[in-house]
C-alpha cells in the first residue's frame, strides 16, 4: 500500500483541483442526495462539469484508499498498516481481526 496525502491525490487532477467545481464534486461524494453533476449539459460550463466529475472521482478514490488496509501474510502487521493510514491522514482507523484456518 502506498501512503499518500489527500493533497497528493488531488494534484493528480491538476488543473481541475484549483476550481471551486472540483471541491463541490468532492463534497458531493459524501452526500447521498446530491449525486448529479449540476454543471452537466450546460455548454458554457464544460470546464466546471469536468472539474466537478474529477472532484467526485477523487473523493471516490480517497475513500477507497482509506478503507483498504489489510493484513494477509505473516510478514505484515496490523500496527504497521494502521500507522501508515494515520500518517496518510486517516482520521479514523477501524480494525477487526479474523483468523483463517
Amino acid at each position: 500500500m502506498v501512503a499518500r496525502t489527500l493533497a497528493d491525490l488531488q494534484q493528480e487532477y491538476r488543473p481541475y483541483d484549483t476550481l471551486p467545481a472540483f471541491h463541490q464534486g468532492f463534497a458531493a461524494y459524501g452526500q447521498q442526495y446530491q449525486i448529479r453533476n449540476p454543471y452537466e449539459g450546460q455548454p458554457h460550463n464544460m470546464v466546471d462539469a469536468k472539474a466537478w466529475d474529477r472532484g467526485f472521482e477523487c473523493a471516490e478514490r480517497w475513500a477507497r484508499e482509506r478503507r483498504s488496509a489489510r493484513v494477509s501474510t505473516d510478514g505484515q502487521t496490523l500496527d504497521a498498516q494502521q500507522a501508515t493510514l494515520i500518517a496518510a491522514g486517516a482520521e479514523r482507523v477501524f480494525a477487526a481481526k479474523i483468523s483463517g484456518g
